[in-house]
């Protein structure tokens, strides 16, 4: 389920848990045009 709005208390409440996912996507066609995707091991993601 997306997560669209922080809760009042905790601005980052709208994030998801570092361990929610393994890989994420990227579609790239707003930028080219093209159905082109990228995808990430989130293990390899920088964390903020």
């Amino acid at each position: 389920m997306p997560k669209t709005r922080a809760s009042k208390g905790d601005p980052a409440s709208r994030f998801y848990a570092v361990d929610s996912f393994d890989v994420v996507a990227a579609c790239l066609f707003s930028a080219t045009g093209k159905w082109e995707f990228r995808y990430g091991r989130t293990a390899t993601l920088q964390r903020h």
